[in-house]
């Protein structure tokens, strides 16, 4: 039994420890058998059956109730700079997510992002969601995996929007990070981040190699080149794991809505986001925003209707030299 304890950790010892003596349940079972027994329920809470359906879907309709409860107290979207825009979520790599190698399982990464993918895509769009019933469907995905996650590991996974092309897809950027484990003397062990992502910007080149964004070297601890935009916001005692590269397109139901339409209607961008907003409201006044986002952008440019758009072309375009060629080979992988 105490061997057992030790192997656990001390938060859950002491949460086991604080529930009621359960000893009259079961009394032909060994006390030992039924501590493990509930260890094993609450470290692997995560798996519990529709726990991840309300984890994923539950900030939608979290703002949703917010907002009827206090009419435009969610539209947090208005003005903000997308490219600047992180959403970050805390995890930890417990025995229902890691393989046999006492690894974080390839699986869960994939998993495990949907949950702040989803928050991301709340903060940016919900408004539409809740107003219109847009949605967005994943067209695509690909995964770097540079340093493996430990089991018991507690790391983070970041979310933010690395560009959009012009007729569909919509491009998320999501870095897996841990912090990197003190050396004896109590400093963190810090690879030279800056002096690598140095590097890689004057050796980038543009295009994809096969193992990925083209990278000359990789920073200690890694085994794998990384490319420079993943290294943008890591920090020093910082470890990156993986990064994922999704392409996700925006839906009115079956209905593809170009990500243009869609920025400019949520009104995202400190230059025209107020004035956008203000386009968004009339149409939702005169009930024509659904109709536009189902296809009146067809007829009715977006200058046509009134919305100032192209504040972040310049990034954008800078951003897509790379993207656009990871949506390239996923579409030219359908054709071998």
């Amino acid at each position: 039994m105490e061997a057992l304890q030790r192997a656990l950790p001390p938060q859950l010892v002491s949460f086991l420890q604080a529930v009621p003596n359960f000893g009259p349940a079961l009394p032909f079972v060994p006390k030992s058998i039924k501590f493990v027994l509930l260890a094993l329920i609450v470290y692997n809470w995560k798996s519990f059956p529709l726990l991840w359906h309300f984890r994923v879907l539950g900030p939608a309709y979290l703002i949703a109730f917010k907002e009827r409860l206090r009419p435009g107290s969610q539209n947090l979207q208005v003005g903000i700079d997308p490219f600047k825009t992180v959403i970050s979520q805390k995890f930890h790599a417990g025995p229902d997510d890691c393989d046999w190698n006492g690894h974080l399982s390839n699986s869960c990464y994939a998993k495990n992002s949907d949950v702040p993918r989803m928050a991301f895509w709340t903060r940016l769009f919900g408004n539409l969601f809740r107003e219109e019933r847009s949605w967005q469907a994943l067209g695509g995905a690909t995964y770097y995996y540079y340093k493996e996650i430990k089991a018991g590991t507690n790391y983070e996974i970041r979310v933010s929007v690395g560009g959009w092309e012009q007729d569909k897809w919509i491009y998320y950027v999501t870095k897996f990070v841990s912090k990197k484990p003190k050396g004896k003397g109590g400093k963190t062990d810090k690879p030279s981040v800056a002096a690598v992502s140095a590097a890689l910007d004057a050796a980038h080149t543009e295009g994809v190699t096969a193992g990925g964004p083209a990278a000359s070297t990789a920073p200690s601890g890694t085994s794998t080149p990384i490319p420079s935009f993943a290294l943008k916001d890591i920090a020093d005692d910082e470890i990156l794991h993986c990064v994922s590269i999704t392409m996700y397109c925006s839906k009115i139901g079956r209905i593809t809505v170009p990500p243009s339409v869609v920025f400019a209607a949520t009104a995202v961008g400190p230059q025209n986001g107020c004035h956008n907003w203000a386009v968004t409201q009339a149409l939702r006044k005169e009930r024509a925003m659904r109709d536009y986002l189902k296809g009146g952008w067809r007829e009715k440019s977006l200058a046509v209707v009134g919305y100032k758009w192209g504040e972040f072309d310049a990034i954008n375009e800078r951003n897509m030299k790379v993207l656009s060629k990871v949506g390239q080979s996923m579409r030219e992988a359908l054709t071998l």
